[in-house]
């Protein structure tokens, strides 16, 4: 008796300390002098307000859907405030000063894939930068908790927008 109490134990403790939580981009480490001094405006193309969350594999009940489009605008801004970069959501910007990048967004996919002990939401992202050059990004968040369709797409659309941040600074 006493060994199965610990067995259930040590297995409700790694459930439990495997659980994931969402990624901290404040240590992110950026090219000051590639984003120095520089806005990055992001808005999302009409299209993507019709992709809706694809489920797969086992899962029980249902949350809202999300509004594709107040998510992103929601993780510009939390990406913002934890790296120190200057992002903005803009619903239209047409011309960009010399310090500006203007980047389209078309979100292309949702999937949020089910396993026996987690779920994974992916997001595939196409970035259009005013330059001519195109982006396509996949963001990735992975939990051992299930939650809510909003929360995980805001995750994985977090990580496809720092992801994209990243593929910038290279080029």
């Amino acid at each position: 008796m006493k060994s199965k109490l610990i067995i259930l134990i040590l297995i409700l403790t790694s459930l439990l300390s495997g659980c994931s939580t969402p990624m901290k981009y404040q240590n992110s480490m950026f090219n000051n002098t590639f984003f120095a001094n520089k806005v990055i405006y992001f808005s999302l193309t009409q299209q993507s307000d019709k992709v809706r969350i694809v489920k797969n594999g086992p899962n029980r009940g249902e949350t809202k859907t999300p509004d594709n489009r107040d998510v992103f605008k929601k993780s510009i801004e939390n990406l913002a405030l934890e790296t120190k970069l200057n992002l903005k959501y803009t619903e239209n910007k047409l011309f960009a000063a010399e310090n500006e990048i203007i980047v389209t967004v078309d979100i292309t996919d949702l999937k949020w894939m089910f396993n026996f002990s987690s779920a994974k939401m992916v997001s595939s992202l196409k970035y259009d930068v005013k330059n001519g050059k195109n982006y396509n990004i996949i963001g990735i968040h992975k939990n051992n908790s299930g939650g809510t369709k909003e929360w995980n797409l805001y995750n994985s659309l977090k990580n496809a927008n720092y992801l994209f941040l990243k593929e910038l600074e290279k080029n």
